[in-house]
């Protein structure tokens, strides 16, 4: 969206493609209750935004973003203990081979609000766009 080369949007046909393949992509993650609705939703209008091409990057600097906003989580104490004590559960429970009574729905030591994540990630791929960085 910010490219020196070529300003402006992607044109139809790449924001169709790029809002097509993130809208999928989101719903089969939405599928596995990993995202929420409104996730998809703002997947799908950021994918029509930066077309097809920049969706790989865009991908990756999500899940950078998302990995710094879980860091800054975590500095909270409880949900620190809460989560260590769901992954030995979960690794424990694993090594033994029998069920763990684990329950992903009810024994979750935070929702991130993923939406967040979408915005650092979008921030930082205009930023390097901006720069000159990536096209």
């Amino acid at each position: 969206l910010f490219s020196r080369d070529a300003p402006g949007s992607p044109g139809l046909a790449e924001a169709l493609a790029g809002a097509g393949l993130a809208f999928v992509v989101s719903l089969v993650l939405h599928g596995f209750r990993i995202l929420g609705a409104g996730d998809v939703k703002l997947l799908a209008m950021v994918g029509g935004f930066v077309g097809l091409a920049a969706l790989p990057m865009l991908a990756v600097l999500v899940c950078l973003s998302s990995g710094a906003l879980v860091l800054a989580r975590l500095t909270d104490g409880t949900r620190r203990r809460v989560l260590v004590r769901n992954l030995r559960m979960m690794l424990f429970g694993a090594l033994a081979g029998a069920a763990s009574g684990f329950d992903p729905r009810i024994d979750t030591a935070d929702r991130l609000p993923f939406a967040l994540a979408i915005t650092g990630g979008v921030a930082a791929l205009a930023a390097l766009q901006l720069t000159g960085a990536i096209r």
